[in-house]
């Protein structure tokens, strides 16, 4: 497995509540994938109460958009964003570092409130060239349980 090019940053926005926004990455080629190096998640208004969770996964739509499952091989990165205090914004975050994606990549949050806002997103991926033998394992891993619930 090598690195191609340089980083590739991601943003947008999506609306709250959403579960399998599609972020495009599939070239069509089973020997490249794609590995999350940064994600980062906030509300339109960095300085409203809003309280976000954001999750990163490999498959079209996740068991729960407001729980971290960690025993699931499609999710990949999870980020936390809580309102403000009288000193600065609580934030958490954390990648799998074994992330690979072949194909697309997918996210959802939750808004424990009833806000009709939409969620800002910023993700920086690297790009790498792989085996083809590489890349099929990989999308196998990528859509396999980890486990029993």
């Amino acid at each position: 497995m090598r690195k191609l090019g340089t980083e590739l940053t991601l943003r947008g926005e999506v609306q709250a509540q959403t579960n399998g926004y599609k972020i495009n990455l599939f070239d069509g080629d089973y020997s490249t994938g794609y590995k999350v190096l940064a994600f980062e998640i906030l509300p339109p208004l960095p300085t409203s109460s809003t309280e976000i969770f954001s999750k990163l996964f490999t498959s079209t739509s996740t068991n729960s958009i407001s729980a971290i499952q960690m025993a699931n091989n499609q999710e990949i990165a999870w980020s936390v964003w809580n309102g403000p205090t009288s000193s600065r914004a609580s934030q958490w975050g954390l990648i799998d570092r074994d992330n690979l994606i072949i194909e697309d990549l997918y996210l959802s949050n939750y808004l424990p409130q009833a806000e009709d806002i939409k969620v800002q997103y910023y993700i920086v991926v690297q790009k790498y060239q792989l085996s083809t033998w590489d890349g099929a394992l990989q999308m196998v891993t990528n859509f396999a349980q980890g486990g029993p619930e």
